[in-house]
């Protein structure tokens, strides 16, 4: 009975170290987080279990940089709305093996007039 609970975990951690698994990635389809007044853009977590896109608490909702729209799972759509620069939250969650793991980011956003990149 001991020899096969052995075999069992080391089957088991054999199995643990070589399961593959892909780190989180965010993408952005501006370039270099820079949009002007009146573009869009998808930022979106691939390879995560849990995705939230939270607001920057120092928005001016007054005239805000830029809203978020089209909030699926794992992307949402920026819209830019004024020039400026402010920030969104990124936080997710995932596995890797039988461990779970978490972050938060922030993306920086800058919005700037029709043509002036």
């Amino acid at each position: 009975m001991k020899k096969l609970s052995f075999l069992f975990l080391v089957l088991l951690g054999v199995c643990m170290a070589s399961c593959e698994y892909q780190q989180p990635e965010v993408s952005f389809t501006a370039s270099q987080y820079t949009l002007s007044v009146g573009d869009s853009a998808v930022l979106e977590v691939y390879h995560a279990n849990h995705v939230d896109f939270q607001y920057s608490e120092t928005r001016n909702a007054e005239t805000p940089v830029f809203e978020m729209s089209n909030r699926l799972d794992y992307s949402t759509t920026i819209h830019a709305l004024n020039p400026g620069t402010d920030t969104v939250w990124v936080s997710y969650r995932w596995t890797q093996s039988i461990f779970a793991y978490g972050n938060q980011i922030p993306i920086t956003i800058n919005v700037v007039e029709t043509g002036c990149y």
